[in-house]
């Protein structure tokens, strides 16, 4: 074998599912968590003689060459080993050819040619339609086969709550020579491999854990056992249930083992490594026990082990649920359905594998995903830094919330307004503006913001706002942020004026409002699901100027 035939790796990790082979084409997503931002640098630091030429968009590039010191990749830029170039991709098949051929006319030009072009952002080029998809992906190969180079493509879901970029893929996957993503969740970031062709053969359905050192330097841990691996024996069939997680009236079914308390439920599993262990949830006991014991059964039982927690006459915070997925459960049943269907979601998941890593400590848990203690009015500046946090630990812990922005009806100003605001849980932020109050609601859904709302304001929604607009999504709640910090400019700090007044009686409220009104009919804000802007349209060249090594992250 030529030197010329020896494979490169991604991030310089030497692994049989990292290797990258001339006339291949490789996908890397992630989940919008995991970063694929470091092992872009690792990659781009590799470049040798035979070249590395990153494509992406200017800002990505900036976050790119940012995961590293200043300049240290400036010998690699001087050499004309590693170059890189701004992308403006429209999207389309058709942008495939044309990208290849300016890469190839500036490589003429400067006499550089790069074995390994890595191309950023590659998912605005793919689209919802499989059969377009498909002839992209021939293209790409097309090009690789031709060239003979090695095309790495980067998918990147912007938010936790993007398009997996895996639907994309996957219908195009026999003309990839490797996929894989890497996830983030609860601190730890793992490399999956979906398939992934080597001298050796094909790698397939491996879990690893991606290890950074503090030199930067990235290596993949041995191989988990699959999501997908059947257990051993028939013990998955195996039901160990706390006799409280029954309601009255149900009886357990074949297969059931019903135990007294915990410490025993933790010995029978002991036995049976691959059973399912079940645990209530009822308001009326002590959560912080519930999740100590699941966190403790982790631990003690191992990966196999299935933790289901069954709701029984109350339905848990998301937050809460959250929290018990991180100490070690794999599901949480829902109060108000059947025992049957009970039986159905276990089946569901007595194949699954816990996957992530525990956290150090229970307090440690508790603290990375219960909310912040603030609630209540904060000034704009803040309400934003302490929504940026929270949004922070939503994406971490997969946690809905909402943002909503109220305005203000005529004649009520924002004091008037925020005294009939009253936060009732930590997590729960407002603020306002001269035209409108914002409320930020951490962990609340979407379909149970009405509700919360009422339970917010001591008069009805009508009498002290004329509309209402919603973000419910992790993106939205960004794009309203980012609108409010503009719009909040030199707007005073009201909490010095809502600790110094009382509160109106809300049969005497907003008198004088009420005139600011009279005669008009006021039926309240008619609910408005935020839809973002739409983006600006993008440059029609797939390339545009080459980035030389005076160029620095902005």
């Amino acid at each position: 074998m030529s030197y010329s035939d020896h494979p490169r790796y991604v991030a310089g990790i030497t692994a049989a599912n990292t290797s990258l082979r001339r006339g291949l084409v490789y996908a890397l997503a992630e989940d919008g968590l995991a970063r694929l931002d470091h092992l872009i640098y690792a990659t781009l630091r590799q470049a040798d003689a035979h070249g590395v030429c990153l494509v992406a968009p200017r800002r990505q590039l900036g976050e790119i060459v940012a995961c590293g010191p200043a300049g240290a990749l400036a010998a690699q830029l001087a050499s004309g080993h590693l170059t890189m170039f701004e992308s403006a991709f429209p999207g389309g098949a058709g942008q495939v050819a044309r990208l290849a051929e300016e890469l190839a006319q500036v490589g003429r030009q400067a006499h550089q040619h790069s074995t390994t072009v890595l191309l950023d952002h590659a998912d605005v080029l793919f689209g919802e339609d499989v059969q377009h998809n498909l002839v992209l992906a021939r293209q790409l190969r097309d090009w690789a086969e031709r060239d003979n180079k090695i095309l790495v493509l980067v998918l990147r879901s912007a938010q936790a709550d993007a398009l997996d970029p895996m639907r994309v893929l996957r219908p195009c996957a026999t003309l990839f020579g490797g996929i894989a993503r890497l996830c983030g969740r609860q601190g730890q970031q793992t490399w999956q491999t979906f398939h992934w062709h080597h001298a050796d053969g094909v790698s397939s359905d491996m879990i690893q854990p991606l290890l950074v050192d503090d030199a930067g330097a990235c290596r993949l841990a041995p191989a988990q056992a699959s999501r997908n691996a059947a257990p051993a024996d028939d013990e998955a069939l195996h039901m160990l249930a706390l006799r409280g997680a029954l309601l009255a009236g149900e009886t357990a079914g074949a297969g059931w083992q019903l135990l007294d308390d915990a410490a025993t439920l933790q010995a029978e599993a002991a036995i049976h490594p691959s059973a399912t262990l079940m645990l209530p949830f009822d308001g009326g006991a002590s959560f912080d026990g519930l999740a100590r014991t699941v966190l403790d059964l982790r631990r003690s039982c191992g990966c196999r082990v299935k933790i289901v927690v069954r709701e029984l006459h109350q339905h848990m915070r998301q937050s809460q649920e959250a929290l018990l997925m991180h100490l070690g459960a794999n599901l949480v049943m829902p109060a108000g359905i059947s025992l049957s269907r009970v039986s159905s979601l276990w089946v569901a998941v007595r194949d699954q594998v816990f996957q992530h890593e525990l956290p150090a400590s229970y307090e440690m848990a508790v603290a990375a995903a219960m909310p912040d203690q603030q609630q209540g009015y904060l000034a704009p500046d803040a309400f934003l830094a302490a929504v940026q946090s929270s949004m922070q630990r939503c994406q971490e812990y997969r946690i809905e919330s909402c943002m909503v922005r109220l305005t203000l009806v005529r004649g009520l100003t924002p004091l008037d307004a925020l005294r009939y605001c009253q936060t009732r849980r930590a997590g729960d932020l407002v603020t306002a503006d001269a035209d409108a109050v914002y409320l930020f609601l951490y962990a609340c859904r979407e379909a149970d913001l009405a509700a919360a709302m009422k339970s917010l304001l001591r008069l009805p929604l009508s009498e002290l706002f004329s509309v209402e607009s919603r973000y419910p999504t992790a993106r939205d709640i960004a794009d309203a942020c980012a609108a409010l910090a503009r719009r909040a400019r030199g707007v005073a700090d009201l909490g010095a004026a809502l600790a110094a007044t009382t509160i109106q009686q809300p049969g005497k409220a907003l008198a004088s409002a009420a005139v600011a009104v009279a005669g008009t009919t006021n039926n309240g804000p008619a609910p408005q699901r935020h839809v973002a802007v739409a983006p600006a349209s993008r440059r029609p060249l797939p390339l545009a100027s080459r980035l030389t090594v005076a160029w620095t992250a902005p």
